[in-house]
């Protein structure tokens, strides 16, 4: 069972994560927001997962590493956990998920020896703060159930919600942010942006999508407080396809290398 456990990026993955890395330097360059605020944000949050953590580690680690913010391993933001969802779980807790991710990353640059050392080397510059990951932080049965996944949802808004940093970034999963998108959007975006509304909540953020948001604090965590949100860095909404496609993105069997995309990222603001 240990080996169905919190599976690493794939080869495709990795390559996803690079390519949002180039599309963010592009973006700074040519003065876009939104890359932009990805460089530099005062705090990176990232689920604990191994696969979001790799995600991070290429795709906004140097910038993170360069501009000296911190890599918080946040709980709250792991995966949503359907029916035989072991991808979602662990045995790793503190600096071991760290150690994990960057042996994982090893084994994914084996060959590629420039950039498994520029990876060792952003990893060493990282200020990392594992503390909501020192006990265990995954769900301990078969699913998340609805008032598990509520209290979750709350936990989540209320850590980005109050963050003392003015721009916040989150490396998370698909099936999770879109429950935070139905549990927090607000009904006066959805009233005048209602194709995106809509969608937002039932497609699927492509791999290594990222989201752009603005949260009103005022609101609370029970008030809807996401104001605004917008797609990013040619970020799209993939349709569900059918059962088969739910289950692989729920499922990590190993050897499926389509279950170890790249993961995605919002910006908070």
């Amino acid at each position: 069972m240990a080996a169905e456990l919190d599976h690493p990026l794939s080869a495709k993955g990795a390559e996803q994560a690079e390519a949002l890395r180039r599309r963010i330097e592009a973006g700074c360059k040519s003065g876009d927001a939104a890359a932009t605020e990805l460089c530099s944000p005062g705090v990176l949050y990232v689920s604990p997962l191994c696969r979001a953590i790799q995600t991070g580690l290429i795709a906004l680690g140097p910038s993170q590493a360069a501009s000296g913010g911190e890599f918080v391993l946040m709980a709250a933001a792991r995966e949503k956990q359907n029916l035989g969802g072991f991808d979602s779980m662990s045995n790793r807790k503190g600096t071991e998920i760290l150690h994990g991710a960057v042996e994982g990353m090893k084994r994914l640059y084996g060959t590629q020896p420039v950039k498994l050392r520029e990876c060792v080397d952003t990893f060493k510059r990282l200020n990392f703060d594992v503390h909501e990951a020192e006990e265990d932080w995954w769900c301990e049965g078969t699913s998340d159930s609805s008032e598990m996944l509520h209290h979750r949802l709350q936990e989540f808004m209320a850590q980005i919600l109050y963050t003392p940093h003015e721009t916040a970034v989150v490396v998370g999963h698909s099936h999770f942010f879109r429950s935070v998108f139905k549990s927090c959007l607000s009904e006066e975006f959805g009233a005048v942006n209602k194709t995106l509304a809509k969608d937002i909540v039932t497609k699927k953020l492509c791999n290594c999508g990222v989201v752009k948001m603005q949260l009103d604090p005022r609101r609370g965590v029970e008030g809807k407080p996401i104001i605004s949100l917008e797609l990013v860095l040619g970020t799209t909404l993939d349709s569900e396809g059918g059962m088969r496609d739910q289950l692989n993105a729920c499922c990590a069997a190993p050897g499926h290398a389509d279950d170890r995309d790249a993961e995605n990222t919002l910006v908070l603001q």
